[in-house]
């Protein structure tokens, strides 16, 4: 069990006089979901809960949890008083770290970096969604000093590591014609309309470069669209077939009757990978997110020559 730490109980305090988990992150400038992250450790901690939750929010406190409360002030009470003995010494100054992510990705990271800053008091980490090209402009200008995105293997474009690698399907609905072929092949996927990122931009280079070893050069487009829920729908509709993020293919994907090809399953992979900044390569701060975000990605595979690098429904 972790050891309870001030900053649980100032996140604490925090959402029950600010009146709630969204309006205690916009005052002391954390995400929602690292203030979530914290009160759920605090509860783990002393064992109860302190809200009373109902479906979609968070309601009052618990009759524990407003002696919890009196007492977390009691406590953060003293805390200041021995600041002020001590007031003579020099506080720690806060680090900030910003990580640009494609958006596929940042749910993902969101969960990670948020218990990662709950341990680390002195690193302020934000996470913003960004677009590859958007990336390499921002590392280059100073914006950005972790970056993390999709590709087909290393970009000419920035300096990167493998960080983990995503499995993917081709998807369909479950009524497709494409699920009426019994000995479906690489080259059959020509007939059907797939639903593709934008010509021009980073991801679809990366999906034309890897589809052309599985000799679909010329696989059919019938949408474009850099929207992810515009994909999604002409998926689910059953106007086009795409390749999906095996983890993504969620509840609300499968229980709309989309379904993984299972000729393909175990073939296809994308690369994730991370670019930081050039000048922070020994820099501890970012040492140490990286060093965390590392134990918590999936494990690295092996690429090989047959696996597409392609995706975008979430």
């Amino acid at each position: 069990m972790r050891r309870m730490t001030l900053r649980r109980l100032e996140v604490f305090v925090a959402v029950v006089e600010a009146g709630g988990f969204r309006a205690c992150s916009d005052l002391m400038d954390i995400s929602p979901a690292a203030v979530s992250h914290h009160i759920n450790q605090l509860e783990e901690e002393i064992g109860y809960p302190l809200f009373v939750r109902h479906r979609g929010r968070v309601g009052s406190l618990t009759e524990r949890g407003a002696k919890a409360y009196a007492e977390a002030k009691t406590l953060l009470g003293h805390a200041d008083s021995f600041k002020g003995v001590l007031g003579g010494m020099n506080r720690k100054s806060t680090r900030r770290v910003a990580v640009f992510a494609d958006p596929i990705l940042d749910s993902h990271l969101a969960k990670h970096i948020a218990a990662f800053v709950s341990e680390h008091p002195s690193i302020n980490v934000q996470l913003q969604r960004s677009h590859f090209e958007e990336m390499v402009d921002a590392l280059g200008t100073g914006r950005a000093d972790i970056a993390y995105f999709y590709s087909a293997g290393p970009v000419s474009s920035i300096p990167s590591e493998l960080a983990w690698s995503e499995p993917l399907s081709i998807c369909a609905k479950c009524d497709h014609p494409i699920f009426s072929r019994q000995r479906l092949t690489w080259r059959d996927l020509r007939e059907f309309p797939f639903v593709a990122p934008p010509v021009g931009t980073h991801f679809r280079r990366s999906v034309d470069s890897v589809l052309r070893k599985h000799d679909l050069e010329d696989y059919n487009v019938a949408l474009e669209s850099g929207n992810a829920n515009i994909a999604r729908e002409a998926v689910i509709g059953g106007y086009a077939v795409s390749a999906v993020i095996t983890r993504y293919l969620d509840e609300d994907l499968t229980r709309s009757g989309v379904r993984a090809l299972p000729m393909f399953e175990g073939e296809l992979a994308l690369d994730v990978r991370r670019a930081v900044r050039g000048d922070l390569g020994l820099d501890r701060a970012t040492l140490e997110l990286t060093s965390y975000l590392n134990e918590a990605a999936p494990a690295k595979r092996p690429r090989h020559a047959s696996q597409v690098s392609t995706g975008y429904l979430k």
